[in-house]
């Protein structure tokens, strides 16, 4: 995907766009996350409650204050941003000031820092994180590649972000960062 059709998928994220896209595991659904319609229009789409949390996916842990607890951030920013064999989720202590329908009204949130060109132009271009959830109905199976997306989703996204291929085929890992216990291998 040229860098102008990047930039311009960037800028409608800031303006409220919902994407599927590519990731470092599977294909996910996406949008800015302080758009609290983008993410609604998500769960809407993906027939899923809004109570349920969601990930954030993002090139640098810079952009990761505002979401994640502050005392946490600092802790843990060298483990969080250290590469893994595999992808890993991070479960973290949210920050007060995270929106509430990114953590489901947890207190926590679920991060992941990563070095895939489409997330880490995209997350560079809103100078935050994605919002991300699977690409699928929920309860039915992920969507495995840009066909299956579009033909699932391409009525109901703004963008489907082509040209690159998924980081795998299985979800990633997730730890809880305070406590290093492992949540889903």
């Amino acid at each position: 995907m040229s860098p102008w059709r990047i930039h311009q998928i960037a800028t409608h994220l800031k303006h409220g766009a919902v994407i599927a896209y590519p990731t470092d595991t599977i294909w996910g659904l996406g949008c800015h996350p302080q758009h609290l319609q983008s993410v609604r229009r998500i769960q809407h789409i993906k027939q899923r409650s809004l109570q349920k949390a969601l990930i954030l996916l993002c090139c640098s842990v810079d952009y990761l204050p505002g979401y994640v607890d502050d005392q946490m951030l600092q802790q843990h920013a060298d483990r969080i941003k250290e590469p893994q064999a595999r992808p890993v989720t991070w479960v973290c202590k949210a920050h007060p000031l995270c929106p509430p329908w990114l953590t489901g009204g947890l207190s926590s949130i679920a991060i992941r820092i990563s070095d895939m060109p489409p997330i880490r132009q995209l997350s560079a271009g809103i100078r935050a994180p994605l919002v991300s959830t699977s690409a699928n109905i929920s309860g039915r199976p992920n969507a495995r590649n840009a066909l299956a997306v579009h033909k699932l989703f391409r009525q109901q996204v703004d963008h489907i972000v082509t040209g690159y291929d998924c980081g795998g085929s299985q979800a990633s890992r997730i730890i809880d960062l305070q406590s290093g216990k492992i949540l889903r291998a």
